[in-house]
């Protein structure tokens, strides 16, 4: 199945959408020289998607994507056309004020304040002196993550006496760590 390509508002071309196995894959390309970003949107049904982003290949602008089912079910049910807009549609834009209405509540929860609790820490909470307590899971790169009721922390191994820039650094399980918040 083919869906009109239109890039600044003129069809440029088509997306080929077409079944591969348990997959679908879209396919869409621009001949000519383009020194921009294009980013591509499928729209259909008052709904819009990213795509992703279009790279140079063969002269022009390809871009080529293979998606599994639940992926899939992330784009409009039907597919009108695609193009390098995002669509701004009413039913879409509703809930996003909402959630935006939402976070404001849960600011309060994490302790987000924005406010520095010195000149070299942008995150508003101190992570605890005492460290022992947290459940810390092991990640195969070696790293430790945990989660003090904040936020959560990760922990990355280092071979310092001494922390630098205001950086947290903790003894976990007889190894120095680096902590910091994400």
């Amino acid at each position: 199945m083919d869906y009109p390509l239109i890039i600044d508002g003129h069809e440029r071309g088509s997306v080929t959408c077409a079944q591969d196995g348990l997959y679908t894959v879209l396919e869409a390309s621009l001949t000519g020289e383009s020194d921009a970003l294009v980013r591509l949107w499928a729209h259909g049904g008052g709904e819009s998607a990213y795509l992703g982003l279009m790279q140079p290949w063969s002269g022009g602008l390809y871009l080529r994507r293979k998606l599994s089912r639940s992926e899939r079910a992330r784009l409009p049910e039907v597919i009108e056309y695609v193009s390098d807009k995002e669509g701004l549609h009413k039913n879409k834009l509703e809930p996003e004020k909402k959630e935006k209405q939402d976070s404001k509540g849960q600011e309060d929860l994490h302790n987000n304040n924005n406010k520095p609790v010195s000149d070299c820490c942008a995150y508003p909470s101190p992570i605890a002196e005492e460290t022992g307590d947290l459940l810390w899971l092991r990640r195969s790169d070696g790293s430790l993550t945990a989660f003090d009721g904040v936020s959560s922390l990760l922990a990355l191994p280092t071979s310092m006496a001494q922390p630098n820039n205001g950086a947290v650094l903790r003894r976990i399980e007889g190894q120095n760590y680096l902590i910091f918040r994400y």
